[in-house]
This record gives C-alpha cells, structure tokens and sequence, in this order.
C-alpha cells in the first residue's frame, strides 16, 4: 500500500513513524508514547492521510481505540516482561523504514512511488488498490491480488481479472502481457470476476432457456403496453384539439350569425324609420293644401 503515496507523502510519513519508534526505543515504559491521537494536525497529515500509514502502524503493533469522548487514537499496549520481541520487532522495522527513507532522499525523485496504481473491485464488494511496477505481468497482478483478497482459497482459481473500457478478460492467452503492454499506466480500474468454465452448461439449461423466454415476453408487454398508453394519450390529445378547434369554429359561426341579425335589425328598422317618415311628410302636405281651400270658403 505504501508505494501508492508519492515520494513526498512516504518521506512525511517515514519520519514522523521513526520518530515514534525511537521514542518507544529509548522509552518503552511511558505510556504518552504508546499512544497517537489522530486528531492531531501532524499525526493525521503524516500518518492517516498516507495510503497504507494506518495499516503501517497495526503492523507495529498498534491497535485503533475510541474513548469515551469519542476521541480517536492509535495506541500500543504496555510491553511485557520480556520485552525483547517488541524491541527487536521496532528495531526490523526501523532499519527497513530508514533504508526505504534514504533510497528516496538519494534518488531525489518526486511524484508517485509506482509506475501503476491499480484499483481492484473484488467480487465480494470490496475495493482494493495496489502499486505495480510497469514490468510487472498480469499474472503478478493476479496472483497478489488472489492472495491479498478475502475470498475463499478454493474459489480463486475460477476467478480472472477484467477492464470495464474497453471490456477485456485477461485469460490466460494475456497474462504474459505487461502492466505497460495492457495500457493500464498510469491509474487503471479493474474487476474480479468468476471465469466460466466450458463445463458450466448448467447455467444454460432448458429451464434458464424457459425463464430468458419468459422475461422477454414479459418484456414485450411492458413496451406494448407503454406504447398502447402513449397512442391512447396522443389520440386523446388529437381528439382534444379537433374538439377545440371546432368549438371555435362554432364561435365565429355564431358570431358572424350574430353580426349578421343585427344588420338586419339596423336595416328594418332603417326601413320602417324611412316609410314612417314618409307618411308624416304626405300628412303635412295634404294638411297645408285644405287649409287656403277653407279660407275661400269663409270668405
């Protein structure tokens, strides 16, 4: 896990952990050394950020506790009486992690440990990410990950990694290829899956026929009766709009009609307006023609 932090992140992390080592060295009876709280700024840009810090220090010794507050810690139990085994293991560790520190410093490389970092999805749900080196075979890459996954021994034989983009089973026509020769440098995503062996016909026995017959047709109906549903809405719709579009039709009917009596009211009344003025004027003239007629008369 380690190689997956750049050489930057290993060097924080490898000093802050010689540090603690030394301490527990030099102080294996005092508890304050014993114990790491990973609220701690240092601790936890050191130590919990780091890929494979935490594990770093489980493998020392250390085991995670919660206290009653609900604080977070790393802490190591009191030594035996014969601490010997604890010393020598500390001391193992500290030579490999100040050899580890000084190759990085020496070589003045900055930026990731690995040529390829790899995220692995198990066939149990798990993820699991690993450093390779890009000389490393697909047949390395198998075989750690078989070993560092928590599925049964007796399956993993059957198992075969796989890419998602594009979908290529590494079998074992590919395993000889290179992490490079894959084309998974430098970040890459693949999965565990169960190999199907040529003697799994089981699987595709009648039954499994009947019942992929059977989804089909269920299928088909689903989508025959979505489909039904969407012309039933689109004839509605339609039926819908003729049914307005005519009642505006019958609207301007009416309207026009309308239009139509009330000029035909304007224009008997007009008429009748006419005619009656007619009459009044004939009445007046034959009035003023008797009226000299009964003056002579008088007279």
């Amino acid at each position: 896990m380690l190689p997956i932090n750049t050489y930057e992140k290993f060097a924080e992390l490898a000093t802050l952990v010689l540090k603690v080592i030394d301490n527990l060295l030099k102080n294996p009876d005092e508890e304050k050394y014993r114990q790491l709280k990973l609220k701690n700024a240092k601790i936890k840009a050191a130590i919990v950020d780091a890929v494979g810090g935490v594990d770093l220090m489980k493998a020392i010794g250390f085991k995670t506790h919660v206290d009653d507050f609900g604080v977070h810690s790393l802490r190591l139990s009191a030594p035996d009486k014969d601490g010997n085994a604890r010393k020598n293991k500390l001391e193992e560790v500290r030579d490999w992690l100040q050899g580890q520190l000084d190759a990085v410093k020496e070589s003045g490389k900055r930026g990731p440990m690995s040529d390829c970092i790899l995220q692995i999805k198990m066939s149990n749900a798990l993820t699991y990410n690993a450093a390779f080196g890009c000389k490393e075979t697909m047949q390395e890459v198998l075989e750690h990950v078989q070993q560092c996954s928590r599925i049964p021994k007796e399956r993993r034989g059957d198992m075969v990694l796989c890419s998602n983009y594009p979908y290529v089973e590494y079998g074992d026509d590919l395993l000889a290829q290179t992490v490079e020769e894959a084309g998974l440098m430098p970040r890459a995503q693949l999965f565990l899956k169960r190999e199907m062996q040529q003697n799994t016909t089981a699987a595709f026995s009648e039954d499994a026929i009947k019942k992929a017959a059977r989804l089909k047709e269920d299928r088909l109906k689903r989508e025959k009766k979505v489909a039904d549903k969407k012309k039933t809405r689109e004839d509605t719709k339609k039926q819908r709009e003729m049914a307005i579009f005519a009642f505006q039709e019958d609207r301007a009917d009416a309207a026009e009609k309308q239009q139509w009596k009330k000029r035909a009211e304007e224009a008997r009344l007009a008429k009748e307006q006419a005619e009656l003025q007619k009459a009044i004027g004939a009445s007046n003239d034959s009035t003023e023609a008797e009226q000299p007629e009964e003056q002579a008369a008088e007279e």
